[in-house]
């Protein structure tokens, strides 16, 4: 009696018992058990880019405290390759993007016009050894305001989506802050001057991207940056235009212009008024 009873009760806990364990709803899989990393939610989208930016200077330089010296005066306009590059973290509507890039610049000549930086009088002809270090960084947020085709199409809609259509359109506006960094020496006749100094501004921008194909983009941004003050005071306005191709869906080339206005002060070191820009190439990466 006993061992029937106790056969009983197994085969019941066995039929009550569930063959497999019910999957879990917190994190999507396959059926094989493995975990769809394109169905979690906190998935961030990188972009690397690489680049070579062939820039040069051009404005006005004032060093210690002296008069304005033109680019060509010093003749530190000569464009060179320089190193830059991008980085984009993206997620749905939200994304992060990093840029830096520098220069460095080690010229003699002869001076095209007279001046003065610091306690050094240069004459026109006179021989003159110019360097100049120049880096830029900025750290910008965004936000996607509209795209086209709708993501989310509205109740009627008869085109296509976003994320299916061939050519689309899309525009986010950014904000962030900007550092600039420069320093400046001149020596001429066994005496030297020279300057240097950091400025940081806040900055806002627009940037809008045009896939005309899957394989080829457009992206053209626009922003500016402005702060305060004779020392440490700085502006800027910055432009790129980029054309891309894709030939395979991880890895692009880009070709483009990037052309940047600024004004830096700080009346005891160095002040500079005028740009940099010149033509840039990049290997884009994305993940």
């Amino acid at each position: 009696m006993s061992l029937l009873v106790f056969s009983g009760g197994a085969a019941m806990a066995q039929e009550a018992a569930p063959a497999t364990a019910p999957p879990s709803e917190s994190a999507p899989g396959s059926a094989d058990g493995s975990i769809d990393r394109s169905a979690l939610p906190w998935q961030w989208k990188l972009q690397i880019e690489p680049t070579l930016w062939y820039s040069a200077l051009g404005g006005d330089v004032t060093i210690g405290g002296g008069t304005e010296a033109s680019a060509e005066t010093l003749d530190i306009d000569d464009p060179q390759a320089s190193p830059a590059g991008e980085l984009h973290f993206r997620r749905e509507k939200l994304t992060f993007t990093f840029f830096g890039a520098s220069l460095s610049n080690d010229e003699s000549a002869n001076a095209r016009s007279a001046f003065t930086a610091g306690n050094i009088n240069v004459a026109q002809g006179d021989p003159i050894d110019t360097e100049v270090d120049y880096m830029n960084f900025h750290a910008v947020a965004g936000w996607n305001v509209a795209s086209w085709p709708p993501k989310e199409p509205r109740e009627g809609w008869k085109g296509p989506i976003f994320d299916d259509s061939k050519v689309t359109l899309r525009l986010d506006l950014y904000g962030g802050a900007r550092v600039q960094y420069m320093e400046a020496e001149v020596r001429s006749g066994g005496a030297s001057a020279g300057g240097e100094g950091w400025f940081a501004q806040p900055v806002i921008g627009g940037r809008i991207e045009m896939e005309l194909t899957r394989r080829f983009s457009i992206d053209l941004c626009l922003d500016g940056g402005w702060w305060p003050g004779d020392s440490g005071g700085s502006t800027s306005v910055s432009v790129m235009v980029g054309f891309q191709w894709r030939p395979w869906d991880n890895v692009g080339f880009q070709i483009g212009f990037r052309q940047m206005f600024f004004n830096l002060e700080d009346e005891d070191e160095l002040e500079y008024d005028g740009s940099i820009g010149g033509l840039m190439g990049a290997v884009v990466l994305r993940f």
